[in-house]
This record gives structure tokens, C-alpha cells and sequence, in this order.
């Protein structure tokens, strides 16, 4: 279900940060799985391969069906984590606008879930989506990106960073 899959695609989306990141993780962090060897840049890109695969297949086998197909609404929705999980992967360090990325991600999660369990159009339409699924999509939007912008400013002097303790939040 659900769960299963965006599961699956959180942590696809971890391994790949790791072996997007394992040139600086090898100075500052070489205990790490990649650094230090213990997991193969091969093995961890077969891994994520594999997790992403599961999310997609989780969708088609256990996602909501009409007339013996999955919906498509459910099927877009995991796609478009899935690729902007990549983007984000692949841009994070050198953009600024990625943490809205990472932010859209967040929330996209909730609006896949919902298309578990209803049509897409109830999903972006009703006035209970627009309590029961925007509400908390727009909060988790808004909290990740405040969170990940004090993060980013906190640990980075030369874009800005504080080096001073989370205050914002």
C-alpha cells in the first residue's frame, strides 16, 4: 500500500543522496557505508534502482484499480516523487532552490497517499481535500522548507549561515 511505497522511495532517496554525496562524505564523514568501502557505488545504485522498481510495482499491485488497471492518478503521483527524489539528489548541493524541491517532495507525499484511496479529482477538487489533504500538504510544505532553510544557513557559513543554534524553529 501506501506506506510500502513511500517507504520504498524515502529510502531510495537516502541511498541515492549517498552516493550523490560520497565524494564529500570521504573527507568528512568516511565512516560512512560508500567512503569507506563497506557498499559499492555499484551495489547502493542497483539498491536504489531496486527501491524505486518496488515503489512502482507496490503502486500497480496494491494501488487503487478501475476496470482491472491501476489509476492513473496514483501512477503520476509516484512517478513525480520519484523524479523530483532524483532532482533533489542530483541538484541539492549546488542550488538554492533545492530545498523547495525538497519541500515539494514532502508534501507530494501526502497527495500521493490520498490517491490511494480516492480519485484524483476528489483529491484536488473537494472541499474536504482542502482539509483533509491540502491542509496538511501546505503545512508539511511550509515546515520543510522553513526547516531545511535554517539547516542549510546553519551549517554553511559562506551562504549566509548563523552557526548558531535552530532559534527559528
Amino acid at each position: 500500500g501506501p506506506m510500502a511505497a513511500m517507504s520504498l522511495i524515502y529510502v531510495g532517496g537516502m541511498v541515492m543522496n549517498d552516493i550523490v554525496d560520497r565524494e564529500v562524505d570521504q573527507v568528512e564523514r568516511p565512516d560512512r557505508p560508500i567512503p569507506s568501502g563497506r557498499v559499492s557505488v555499484h551495489a547502493a545504485r542497483l539498491l536504489v534502482v531496486c527501491l524505486f522498481g518496488l515503489a512502482c510495482l507496490d503502486t500497480v499491485f496494491f494501488g487503487p484499480r478501475f476496470n482491472s488497471f491501476p489509476t492513473f492518478s496514483v501512477l503520476l503521483g509516484t512517478s513525480v516523487l520519484i523524479a523530483m527524489v532524483v532532482v533533489y539528489n542530483l541538484q541539492h548541493s549546488a542550488n538554492a532552490w533545492s530545498v523547495a524541491v525538497m519541500a515539494s517532495c514532502r508534501a507530494l507525499i501526502i497527495f500521493t497517499c490520498a490517491t490511494y484511496a480516492q480519485n484524483y479529482f476528489l483529491v484536488v477538487s473537494s472541499w474536504v481535500a482542502a482539509i483533509v489533504i491540502w491542509g496538511p500538504a501546505v503545512t508539511v510544505f511550509l515546515y520543510t522548507l522553513a526547516i531545511s532553510i535554517v539547516a542549510r544557513r546553519e551549517v554553511d557559513p559562506e551562504r549566509g549561515g548563523f552557526g548558531g543554534p535552530k532559534t527559528v524553529m
